[in-house]
């Protein structure tokens, strides 16, 4: 998925680039530009909610029944 704007049951996720990867160099600043995930309300976007970037394992590990909420599914 190549979206950087997806706003869904009430919430607006938008990636903008900016993190660079600690695992590809020796430097982090020299590392691929991983980007970072915003989340907000979607009614109010002024509105920044808490939010951990995981990887997609941990969820289906952590949250047994857990459903993907993803565009176009």
């Amino acid at each position: 998925m190549k979206e950087k704007r997806i706003e869904e049951e009430g919430y607006l996720l938008t990636w903008k680039p900016g993190r660079n990867s600690l695992h590809d160099t020796t430097r982090i600043s020299e590392g691929r530009d991983l980007g970072n995930v915003i989340v907000q309300d979607s009614q109010n976007p002024d509105t920044e909610i808490a939010h951990d970037v995981a990887f997609a394992f941990a969820f289906s590990a952590f949250v047994e029944n857990g459903q993907w909420m993803v565009a176009g599914d």
